[in-house]
């Protein structure tokens, strides 16, 4: 798109030194650049409404962020794009220390903790324009153990990839309940740094147990287990009273 501005409109020549003139070219003049500064408020506004930035445009109290109004965009070809890692050392004892997030993260959790131990989970410097993510791989040698996200999405709100129940997770406390001793990967992402979405793990797969009708804290719906002769289905949530294990057996 070619600018509408025509500085031409505008003569560079007037006035004429040493001569008097009528004062319809001083007015000429004028309204030549009045069009002039007209149209490129127009084009400037358009622009800062549409392209993408690299950082925010900030003036007075206007804000341009690239959250790009909900427009829908078609035969887009992006280049150099990549995924930046930095690792995060969580701990190898039984305390989470605050992940202090650069760029897009991985965390390391070890939790060594021999006892059920609810480790909190704190985040600082988390991105608030922009989509990032936060990846956890967490691992324990006993369990069950726990993550606790309350402290992340203080203010905000925390949900599951699609409303997605995950299982383990606990929406109500933020508790998330390692149940296995297979590695996890758990995933926070987030636009804003205030709302985040919690991704399944990659280690919600059926374990090797044999639960009792009611389970054990951190049993949650979506949990599969087996034995030698029953597979087991988790329907709801611990909470002491409530049979939420049902079982069916292995032909």
């Amino acid at each position: 798109m070619a600018s509408q501005i025509n500085p031409s409109a505008i003569n560079t020549q007037y006035p004429v030194p040493g001569v008097n003139q009528s004062s319809s070219g001083f007015r000429q003049n004028f309204l030549a650049t009045q069009n002039a500064f007209s149209e490129c408020v127009a084009e400037l506004n358009d622009l800062f409404n549409k392209v993408i930035v690299s950082a925010p445009l900030l003036y007075g109290s206007n804000s341009a962020i690239n959250n790009f109004g909900g427009m829908q965009n078609s035969n887009l070809s992006l280049f150099d794009f990549a995924l930046t890692i930095s690792n995060i050392t969580a701990a190898t004892a039984n305390s989470v220390p605050t992940l202090n997030f650069s760029s897009t993260a991985v965390a390391n959790i070890n939790i060594t903790s021999g006892t059920p131990v609810t480790q909190t989970i704190n985040i600082a410097n988390f991105p608030q324009l922009g989509y990032s993510e936060l990846v956890l791989q967490v691992e324990s040698a006993t369990v069950p153990q726990y993550l606790n996200f309350a402290n992340v999405v203080v203010g905000g709100s925390l949900t599951t990839s699609g409303n997605i129940g995950i299982a383990g997770f606990n929406s109500s406390t933020a508790n998330f309940a390692i149940t296995t001793t297979n590695p996890y990967i758990l995933t926070l992402g987030s636009s804003d740094g205030l709302n985040f979405t919690l991704s399944a793990p990659t280690s919600a797969v059926a374990k090797s147990a044999t639960p009792t009708g009611i389970g054990l804290p951190g049993d949650s719906a979506g949990m599969i287990a087996y034995d030698s002769g029953f597979i087991y289905v988790c329907i709801g949530n611990y909470d002491g009273a409530t049979t939420v294990w049902k079982k069916s057996a292995i032909i």
